[in-house]
């Protein structure tokens, strides 16, 4: 509390006010970093005319993971669901492991899939970044799975399981040690000879039906010398964020959900 025109008031200090992040939309809500009267910064709502600054629990909550995350040379801070088309190995690992490393040294949680031939490489490339990752994997910091604990699971991919697979994953409740999980997934799987792996442009799809409750990035990857140009267009169009060239942009190519799927219906039912 502190006086103001001789009353006691708790309300931000406005002249110190910042703007900050819009949080998701589905909360319609704007929110400032503000000092407070001992000069600690405080996350405030900016509230409609008679409307409460002060946020609840949920919204504080969400304001933990507010703080830019830097990925491809910008900043993401709207769609959360992000491709990426690397030509190389080593252009992937270029592009994205800033984004790695400042998760790392925010205490943000990594959750990783990854080709199983290449798990060690990626535990190494890691390492060599200056990444404790035993310290980061024993502490719960860091998880990497290989395709068959995850995508392809007995043999196969099931698009409903996997999607349930990383709701709970993002779930506030799976969040520590960190305010929010980076998701990382190499795609090539869906190249194996497995049953349902078709089924990749629906199940990129639905993920936006699933992942806009969470605040939470994941990053989809795609060799450009393995998937043919159809596929690669349909998942373009599946993502509202993309990394071209290095570099991260909106997508203008992206189709909504719902869109999409009734597309995706109307080919199964002229191929039938």
């Amino acid at each position: 509390m502190r006086m103001m025109n001789g009353q006691q008031t708790d309300a931000p200090i406005l002249e110190s006010c910042q703007p900050y992040f819009r949080f998701r939309k589905t909360l319609e809500l704007k929110v400032i970093v503000c000092q407070n009267a001992f000069g600690v910064e405080e996350v405030r709502r900016i509230p409609k005319a008679g409307g409460d600054f002060r946020l609840t629990a949920k919204e504080k909550m969400m304001a933990a993971t507010m703080e830019p995350v830097n990925l491809a040379g910008s900043v993401l801070n709207r769609s959360y669901h992000v491709c990426a088309f690397f030509h190389t190995k080593e252009e992937q690992y270029r592009v994205l492991m800033p984004y790695f490393k400042e998760g790392f040294e925010r205490g943000d949680r990594a959750f990783h899939i990854v080709d199983p031939s290449r798990r060690l490489e990626h535990l190494r490339r890691l390492e060599q970044e200056g990444i404790d990752v035993a310290n980061a994997e024993s502490k719960g910091q860091l998880e990497v799975r290989s395709w068959d604990q995850a995508h392809v699971k007995n043999g196969r991919f099931d698009q409903k399981q996997m999607i349930e697979t990383l709701v709970d994953i993002f779930s506030p409740a799976k969040r520590s040690p960190g305010p929010l999980t980076r998701g990382f997934a190499n795609m090539e799987w869906a190249l194996e000879d497995l049953p349902g792996v078709h089924d990749i442009v629906e199940y990129e799809t639905r993920l936006n039906h699933a992942l806009p409750e969470y605040h939470d990035p994941i990053v989809c990857t795609y060799d450009l010398s393995r998937f043919n140009a159809s596929i690669v267009m349909d998942i373009m169009r599946t993502h509202p964020m993309v990394i071209i060239g290095g570099i991260l942009q909106e997508n203008p190519f992206y189709v909504p959900p719902n869109e999409m799927l009734k597309e995706l219906a109307e080919r199964k039912s002229d191929k039938n």
